[in-house]
C-alpha cells in the first residue's frame, strides 16, 4: 500500500511538472486532491485489468473447449486464434486506455475512460511510444543491476576479505558475513530507491508528454486552468 501511495505522489508530481509546470512546489511534489484521484484511479484500474484478465482467461478457456469438440486438424486453429486475439486485445486495449493518468490530473476529476476517446486514432503512436519507454527501461534496469552490484561488492570487499580465516562454522561465519556485507547493502537499498524513483518518471513522463500534445496543452492553458481551479 505505502509503495502504490508513493508511485502515486511521484506520478502526480510528474503530471503536474509536465503539464502545469507553473504550479509550484518542489519538483512538482504536493499532496492534494490531484494525488487522491490519482490513487483512486490506480485502484479502479487494477479492478479493470483483473475484470479483463478474467475475460481473456474465459476466451481461451472457450477455445479449448470448442477445439475438444472440433474435428481433427480445426482445434488447434481454434486455440491459436483465441490466443492471438487475447493477446491483441492485451495490446490494445490497455494502450487505448494509457492516457486515463494524466487526463484524470488534467481534467481534475477521476476520467477513467476519456482516454478512449482522446486515443482514437492514434494507437499506432502511442504504441510505438509504449515499446520505446520498455526498452529504455530495461536498459536501465540492467545498468541499475550492474551498479547496484559494484556498490554491494565496492563497499564490501575489504571485510569479504577475511571471512576465509574465520573456517566454516555457520554461528560464526553468517554474522560475520551479514557485518561485512552491510555497508554494501545499505548503499544498494540507497541506489535501489533512487533508481525506483528515476523509474516512475521515466515511465511517467511520456504519457503526460503525449496526452499534453493530444490536448493542444501549452504551459499558458495550463496555467490558465490551474489558476481557475479551487484552492485545496
Amino acid at each position: 500500500l505505502w509503495l502504490m501511495v508513493a508511485q502515486t505522489i511521484i506520478n502526480t508530481a510528474v503530471f503536474r511538472a509536465v503539464l502545469e509546470p507553473r504550479s509550484g512546489g518542489l519538483g512538482g511534489l504536493k499532496l492534494g486532491m490531484e494525488e487522491v484521484h490519482q490513487f483512486l484511479l490506480q485502484i479502479i484500474l487494477f479492478l479493470l485489468f483483473i475484470a479483463f484478465a478474467c475475460l481473456m482467461t474465459m476466451l481461451i478457456g472457450a477455445s479449448i473447449m470448442a477445439a475438444r469438440s472440433a474435428p481433427d486438424g480445426v482445434g488447434g486453429w481454434v486455440i491459436a486464434l483465441a490466443v492471438i486475439v487475447a493477446f491483441c486485445l492485451w495490446v490494445y486495449v490497455p494502450t487505448r486506455l494509457s492516457l486515463a493518468a494524466p487526463m484524470t490530473f488534467a481534467r481534475k476529476r477521476i476520467d477513467v475512460f476519456g482516454s478512449w476517446r482522446a486515443t482514437r486514432g492514434h494507437f499506432g503512436p502511442l504504441l510505438g511510444m509504449i515499446l520505446v519507454v520498455v526498452i529504455f527501461l530495461c536498459a536501465f534496469l540492467l545498468v541499475l543491476e550492474a551498479v547496484r552490484n559494484l556498490a554491494l561488492l565496492g563497499f564490501s570487499w575489504s571485510q569479504l576479505q577475511g571471512l576465509d580465516r574465520m573456517g566454516q562454522d555457520p554461528k560464526v561465519l553468517l554474522p560475520a558475513l551479514m557485518h561485512a556485507m552491510g555497508p554494501g547493502l545499505i548503499v544498494a537499498v540507497v541506489i535501489q530507491g533512487i533508481a525506483e524513483a528515476l523509474m516512475r518518471i521515466i515511465f511517467a513522463a511520456p504519457f503526460a508528454a503525449a496526452y499534453r500534445d493530444l490536448s493542444g496543452r501549452t504551459a499558458e492553458t495550463a496555467a490558465s486552468a490551474y489558476e481557475a481551479a479551487p484552492a485545496h
